[in-house]
């Protein structure tokens, strides 16, 4: 009986198979093509939808042999073969076996050739994790073109497909010009016939190559009007094309290459951006905003509040009055003051008093009665649409920076800043080259180059990129004029910058606090607390001096002499509490860097030394001349700089020429006098 009813369910399913054949064979028959001149047949009904919605291998891209008949050796089973392929992979990954993940995901890509995260996948593990096992740059460089290859292969299976296109545009821009290693990848990518066999070797630099694969992914997204198959925000997509250019126009200058060239780049930069602010920029909020068109936002809304106030006439002075009268002392204080002239304090003070003060639309349509109130409610609902698009606007504009890059552009293809580019690029190379004459005088000019940059665009002083780039002039400046043993000159081109640097940072507003107690406590006679105020205010002065070290070469000679004058005054109050500076001051490798340079000290030290080679001649009168200007001249040091007493290698030099001095005094039979100009400094030292 059991084995009769097996029997009879192995019939029934040989029944459901074979009716089911006509089924399969209708929905899975391939579609075949025709003789020469004559249609194929158009297949089963799958094959009629992949052909309707352009999904057939020929119509997304080419067919590869290998590929399609692993397809069909998986017998259906396609994809258990790719889960299996993909658990092996991630496996491999782990294990960081490079060699056997690239050969399995291989194996995926023929499995599922339109699969696009596969490409993906393994040309950034070629291009990224197999480079980064190499130490030869040149080896490194060779997995990076493998990877890149390997997306272009992608693009071969997928054609229509953005996101492989847009890949090959990244890894040949940000790869090979952001890679530690950027120098020798931009080189070798020029010298790379095999990649760009098509491509003329003027056109060669990977930002701009970079930048046509950019294009190419617009265009591909523009034809298929698909934004949302990029992987990425429409914001930032149609930024990439135009950033590689600026990223073009800024590399030729570090390459070296100036003039008409690289300003034709910067223009285009500036064009091509100035067009990305152009474009209409889908929102989260579901309205598109440009980029562009703040301004002409901003303007918009002007007159949409004049046309507001029209209905209310006055209310809008009244309400601010009205405001304005609440603030407190401090915060008109703060609004008062300049703003460069603003503590940190202030600056705080007046942000909250311009929100207590501002007056909304909102606020000036209640004052609207009558007819004119319905008039006012009305303008109210475009002014609140149009103040929305202006928040959304300059939300997108700070996610790319845009008026920043807007701003850049027109600076750098200016002649002003062209020039201040080439002077500093050439002073490099001089300095580098161990030609110190001719890297101080293009320094010295880069820096009066940058200033009438500053001059002509202000707002650059508190820009990242600006206070970085002229860092690097400043430090490399520095380090040539230590190298002929200089300060920076009196009439330092930059000094403005850097004294706004110092007024930028964050410590100078502690600063500005300790000396208010300073004050009080000497005010009210209590030169311990003031002491105290005074080492904290010095200490924070290092912190600035270690933010900006040019300060110790006199970049900025105002705050050079600010902070000597609080070192003064610190003594001084050592005085009073009758207390010997001490040893471990905070500040002094900042002073003892004045010293070495200051006029007096090279007198004083070519005095002693003159007084030396008299005494050994035996010119006695001569020499003690000489000791005694020599001697002067020290004293004259020690009462500029007040902390030098406690600089223990000055002390030693100059006791030793103390004691020379007192060799020569016995000589003649003399003695030091009672009243010698240095015995604060021979008592310091002899009780040590």
């Amino acid at each position: 009986m059991s084995e009769h009813r097996s029997f009879i369910r192995k019939i029934a399913y040989l029944a459901a198979i074979a009716c089911l054949l006509p089924v399969l064979f209708w929905l899975g028959q391939p579609s075949t093509g025709g003789a020469e001149g004559e249609p194929g047949l158009p297949g089963g009904r799958l094959a009629q939808l992949r052909t309707a919605e352009d999904l057939d291998q020929a119509q997304l891209g080419k067919i590869d042999p290998a590929s399609e008949t692993i397809k069909l050796a998986t017998l259906g089973l396609r994809g258990v073969a790719a889960n299996v392929l993909w658990t092996k992979a991630n496996n491999y990954k782990m294990k960081k076996d490079w060699t056997n993940l690239s050969a399995t995901l291989n194996q995926i890509t023929k499995l599922q050739p339109n699969f696009v995260g596969v490409w993906q996948f393994q040309a950034w593990n070629l291009s990224y994790n197999c480079s980064a096992e190499f130490d030869d740059y040149r080896e490194r460089y060779h997995w990076v073109i493998k990877g890149i290859d390997f997306l272009k292969e992608g693009i071969s299976y997928n054609e229509f497909e953005p996101k492989l296109v847009r890949d090959v545009g990244k890894f040949i821009s940000q790869k090979i010009g952001r890679a530690d290693e950027h120098e020798q990848f931009r080189r070798l990518f020029r010298e790379d016939d095999d990649f760009n066999a098509s491509i003329p070797k003027d056109n060669r630099d990977n930002w701009y190559v970079g930048k046509q694969w950019y294009l190419k992914a617009e265009k591909l997204v523009d034809t298929h009007d698909d934004i949302l198959s990029v992987g990425t925000s429409p914001l930032l997509f149609r930024s990439e094309a135009p950033m590689c250019q600026m990223n073009y126009a800024d590399a030729l200058e570090k390459d070296g290459v100036f003039g008409e060239k690289a300003k034709t780049q910067w223009k285009r930069a500036g064009k091509e951006w100035e067009d990305y602010g152009k474009l209409d920029i889908p929102t989260s909020e579901g309205r598109a905003i440009r980029l562009g068109e703040l301004k002409r936002l901003d303007d918009q809304l002007k007159g949409l509040n004049g046309q507001l106030d029209k209905f209310v006439p006055g209310a809008r002075e009244k309400l601010l009055n009205t405001k304005a009268a609440m603030l407190t002392d401090p915060q008109r204080e703060a609004i008062a003051t300049p703003l460069r002239a603003r503590t940190a304090e202030q600056h705080q003070l007046a942000a909250v008093a311009d929100e207590l003060t501002r007056v909304t639309p909102d606020e000036v349509a209640r004052q609207a009665t009558g007819a004119n109130r319905a008039k006012a409610n009305q303008l109210l609902e475009t002014i609140h649409d149009q103040m929305e698009t202006i928040r959304l606007t300059k939300s997108y504009q700070g996610i790319v920076n845009f008026d920043y890059w807007r701003l850049r552009a027109d600076v750098e293809q200016t002649d002003g800043m062209l020039d201040a580019r080439k002077l500093v690029f050439e002073a490099d190379k001089a300095y580098a080259e161990g030609n110190l004459p001719v890297a101080h005088d293009k320094f010295e000019r880069g820096a009066v180059a940058w200033a009438g940059v500053l001059a002509r665009f202000p707002e650059l002083m508190s820009d990242r990129s600006t206070i970085d780039d002229i860092d690097d002039l400043v430090k490399h400046f520095a380090t040539a004029l230590d190298q002929r043993d200089e300060l920076f000159p009196e009439n330092f081109a930059l000094a403005a910058f850097i004294n706004f640097q110092v007024h930028a940072n964050d410590k100078l507003y502690s600063i500005e606090r300790f000396q208010e107690k300073v004050e009080k406590a000497v005010a009210a006679g209590d030169y311990q607390t003031a002491r105290k105020h005074y080492e904290e205010t010095l200490g924070n002065w290092q912190l600035i001096i270690n933010d900006i070290p040019s300060l110790e070469q006199n970049s900025d000679p105002a705050s050079v002499r600010e902070i000597l004058a609080a070192i003064d005054r610190y003594a001084k109050v050592l005085g009073q509490l009758k207390v010997p500076f001490p040893d471990n001051f905070v500040l002094q490798q900042f002073v003892w860097t004045q010293i070495e340079h200051d006029p007096n000290t090279r007198a004083a030290r070519a005095a002693i030394v003159q007084g030396g080679l008299l005494a050994n001649q035996k010119k006695l009168d001569d020499a003690r001349a000489a000791f005694d200007q020599g001697l002067s001249l020290w004293r004259k040091v020690f009462d500029q700089y007040p902390s030098l007493i406690a600089d223990k290698n000055i002390a030693e030099e100059v006791t030793a020429a103390i004691s020379r001095y007192q060799e020569l005094l016995k000589q003649q039979d003399r003695k030091l006098p009672e009243n010698f100009i240095l015995q604060d400094v021979l008592d310091r030292n002899t009780k040590k």
